[in-house]
């Protein structure tokens, strides 16, 4: 039986997996049919365990479990390979180089949360190639109208974590339309913040989604 320390230790890392392990992008459209709170807590969609275990093992940030990472890129489950690869993220240079050849592997991830960390580790960490490779895949993950906001940020996070690195993203981020049609505008405030941040240029306010504003009864007037 675990001992209280290790159990409150997993709380919160228990608490991340059930709600955005592999992201709400991907969160959704594996509860397609159902909702995520019901498809989070189906074992045969959502092996919360393994996912639960590879998260431990990203976080713990020992260099000894560097291969069970290596084979958690080969999971068959997309939220285990996307903690596999945030573990080489969060080891650094030296975890990355030991698992080169399977990072630039994962840069065709079926997953985009796959993908766009696995590139986010390789740029930062890998060498010029590796930052060659890197760079079309978060290119492509970039477009919130494409990928949906969540993938955008976290390709957009990545980007922005690489610096200089990224400047030859710059003119296409400056370009790309900073919003995803069917998400909230609340929601759709984060991509042009990191746009802003990436360029070091003034924050343009995203265009306001008429679907997701609220309507206004036909007898309500408008505030003086």
């Amino acid at each position: 039986m675990e001992g209280k320390g290790l159990m409150l230790l997993r709380i919160p890392i228990f608490l991340a997996v059930r709600t955005t392990a592999s992201g709400p992008t991907e969160m959704h459209s594996r509860a397609a049919g159902t909702t995520v709170y019901e498809m989070a807590h189906d074992a045969t969609r959502y092996p919360l365990e393994a996912i639960l275990a590879m998260a431990e093992s990203a976080a713990s940030r020992k260099a000894d479990l560097v291969p069970k990472l290596r084979e958690g890129l080969k999971h068959s489950d997309s939220a285990v390979r996307s903690w596999a690869a945030t573990g080489f993220l969060v080891r650094g240079s030296e975890a990355v180089a030991k698992a080169n050849d399977a990072l630039r592997e994962a840069l065709g991830d079926p997953s985009p949360s796959v993908r766009a960390i696995a590139a986010w580790a390789l740029g930062r960490y890998g060498g010029p190639a590796d930052l060659d490779a890197a760079l079309p895949v978060l290119r492509a993950l970039a477009p919130p109208e494409q990928n949906g906001v969540y993938i955008s940020m976290l390709a957009l996070n990545a980007i922005d974590a690489l610096g200089p690195k990224a400047s030859s993203l710059h003119d296409f981020i400056r370009a790309m339309r900073p919003e995803d049609p069917k998400a909230p505008d609340r929601v759709n405030e984060y991509v042009p913040r990191l746009q802003a941040k990436i360029l070091g240029e003034p924050r343009q306010p995203p265009k306001r989604n008429p679907k997701s504003s609220p309507k206004r009864s036909p007898g309500a007037k408008a505030g003086k």
